[in-house]
């Protein structure tokens, strides 16, 4: 596991978000990437934001069975 940080965790964000949104301190977020789960709990402070690698056997995107 590890964290990314606030800045780094926006870039990521940013083509699916409203620019100056207030909405972060009121939301909790679950982001999954094709090597990582990234989660932030809602804050007004930029926080790190923590992150646990995905592979083959914890992909939560693998099909059923495999």
């Amino acid at each position: 596991m590890g964290t990314v940080s606030h800045k780094e965790f926006m870039q990521m964000l940013e083509p699916a978000w409203m620019k100056g949104s207030t909405v972060l301190k009121r939301t909790c977020l679950l982001v999954i990437t094709n090597g990582f789960l990234y989660w932030r709990l809602a804050t007004e402070a930029e926080v790190p934001v923590e992150r646990m690698p995905l592979d083959a056997h914890m992909s939560l995107l693998r099909k059923s069975g495999e």
